[in-house]
């Protein structure tokens, strides 16, 4: 749901609510390893094991595979405070870039560079990152224009993108700007 809200820059979400518990069922769940839609009676066995059965899950942690690459687009998990909401986003809005990975095991740990290819002080648990599919071209969103300058005849904002850093403010065609 907080993907749509973020998406669609709304908290309404009656409309789609039919959409969402589909897409919910319909889609596979790691726990189960498959959909819900897809558990019967004759399955339901196989799904116990999945959720509840300690020697596979014991197997699992010895031979550690990594789930990311050297390359991949990741976002990185916020710090919760205790009385923070738990349905806002657990993850920043910042793009960082798998730079290595590194075997300690039984557990896979990885180093991170943001997109201005500057490398992120310190390791990151499989569990702090999650995966994303990234368009340097795709629009962003702006958390405020800081100001404007005229070169020739074309018009420019000065521009802090939402969830990045102030290294990251750059001059931008003000006729690029989209309103959402």
């Amino acid at each position: 749901m907080w993907r749509y809200f973020t998406h669609n820059n709304t908290y309404r979400y009656i409309d789609v609510l039919q959409d969402l518990i589909y897409s919910y069922n319909h889609s596979f769940h790691s726990s189960i390893k498959m959909c819900p839609c897809d558990v019967n009676s004759n399955n339901i066995m196989t799904v116990w094991t999945n959720l509840y059965d300690r020697r596979s899950k014991k197997l699992s942690l010895e031979n550690p595979k990594p789930n990311f690459n050297v390359g991949d687009y990741v976002r990185i998990t916020k710090y919760k405070h205790v009385f923070q909401k738990g349905y806002e986003s657990n993850w920043i809005d910042e793009i960082f870039i798998i730079s290595s990975i590194i075997d300690r095991s039984p557990w896979v740990v990885y180093t991170i560079t943001d997109l201005q290819n500057e490398p992120i002080i310190g390791t990151f648990y499989e569990r702090e990152l999650q995966k994303i599919t990234y368009n340097p071209t795709s629009q962003h969103k702006i958390d405020k224009i800081i100001d404007t300058r005229y070169s020739g005849n074309r018009k420019e904002v000065l521009v802090k993108w939402k969830g990045y850093p102030d290294k990251f403010n750059s001059w931008i065609l003000a006729s690029s700007l989209k309103e959402i």
